[in-house]
């Protein structure tokens, strides 16, 4: 479909209007049809009862008007049988041209009037009566069904056109070579202010989506799913992406917001005592994406952590912490366990803390750190033998 800068009625094709500026070069966007089509499915996805019950007045306006006409097209053809039975009735005996005039006269009064009747009868035979909640529940249905109706192999394009008129009344369209800016009027009276980009225009969606912090296959995925500022989509390869930014000016985003917001989530669920492990667990859960999409894991988490600049405090650290501040405060190990547990400080294996595990747990982090010591005593004497020696 060819546009122009002015209006185009789906009725009766262009009406130019009045501009200052000189009117833009003609075009052919099958993006901006398609956008038209999107719009009405849109609208008629929840059927809109104002439109549809004017559509439903207009039709029986019409047919009142039909009616009317037929009642004085017989009232018409009656007259002209009377008169022409007149005719015939004063001729009878005269001239023979005459007479064979009115007889003709008559003959063709009466063929008319045949016809007449014949295309009444016609029109009858289709007609429906419905009550007007019936009629409304009819147009609703079929409304719905018209993004199945479009795309049947056997509705013509003229019949496209007819179903548009029946909801659009025109559109007011303004290009440029970036932009096309539109306006769609409505039968209801309804506006809709549409924006669509093309040619190098696109590279404005691009650079909408960058300024979100999205990565270039996020700005992909939004582009493909129309994602987009003016729902427009896109189809771009990323090799293209990382073009376009580069014309642009601009740094591809390394990470997105929602996986840096993800990390600073980590540092604090880690510093009210989740373990690394715990913490994949419960991004896993929530459904939350990593960058390469897979699974959460515990070094996943604890990459997230040195990203920051941040070390994963070890649960070992952790225990031997919140266990020797809490023996300095007095607490013997049942009141330990019930702190513990309020404070959501995790076990190794996830379980809620008991005066015997933190009992058990203390003696050995303690063995552990006694080994430590040995190992370093040993390591130490053994470099002392390696020097003197």
């Amino acid at each position: 479909m060819s546009y122009h800068k002015g209006t185009y009625c789906y009725g009766c094709g262009w009406k130019w209007l009045q501009y200052a500026e000189k009117p833009c070069t003609r075009f052919v966007s099958l993006e901006f049809d398609q956008y038209i089509v999107a719009e009405v499915f849109k609208i008629l996805k929840t059927p809109p009862l104002d439109m549809l019950t004017s559509a439903l007045e207009a039709t029986r306006a019409q047919d009142r008007t039909r009616r009317s006409w037929m009642e004085a097209e017989r009232e018409r053809l009656k007259h002209e049988e009377q008169k022409a039975q007149e005719l015939m009735d004063r001729s009878h005996g005269s001239h023979r041209r005459v007479y064979d005039y009115a007889v003709d006269k008559l003959e063709k009064v009466l063929q008319a009037k045949q016809e007449f009747e014949q295309e009444v009868t016609i029109e009858q035979s289709k007609a429906k009566e419905l009550q007007t909640n019936e009629e409304l529940e009819e147009l609703c249905r079929l409304a719905a069904e018209l993004p199945t109706l479009w795309h049947h192999p056997v509705v013509t394009h003229q019949e496209r056109k007819e179903l548009l008129r029946c909801v659009i009344d025109y559109i007011v369209v303004s290009a440029t070579k970036e932009r096309i800016d539109a306006t769609i009027f409505w039968k209801t009276g309804a506006q809709t202010p549409i924006v669509l980009w093309h040619n190098t225009g696109r590279y404005n969606l691009i650079r909408e989506l960058h300024a979100q912090g999205l990565t270039v296959f996020e700005i992909k995925e939004h582009l493909a799913a129309g994602k987009t500022s003016n729902g427009q989509k896109m189809n771009i390869t990323v090799g293209r992406l990382y073009d376009v930014l580069r014309k642009l000016g601009l740094k591809p985003n390394r990470f997105s917001a929602d996986y840096l917001k993800l990390r600073q989530t980590a540092w604090e669920l880690h510093q009210s005592g989740q373990s690394t492990d715990s913490i994949a667990e419960h991004f896993n859960e929530q459904g939350f994406k990593s960058a390469s999409r897979a699974p959460w894991t515990q070094s996943m988490v604890y990459g997230l952590l040195r990203a920051q600049g941040k070390t994963a405090i070890l649960l070992e650290n952790l225990h031997r912490e919140v266990i020797s501040e809490a023996r300095a405060r007095g607490f013997n190990y049942r009141q330990m366990a019930e702190e513990f547990n309020e404070r959501g400080i995790r076990r190794r294996d996830g379980q809620p803390w008991t005066a015997r595990d933190i009992k058990r747990r203390w003696g050995g982090l303690n063995q552990l750190k006694r080994k430590r010591e040995q190992k370093g005593l040993n390591t130490t004497d053994l470099v002392d033998v390696k020097k003197s020696a």
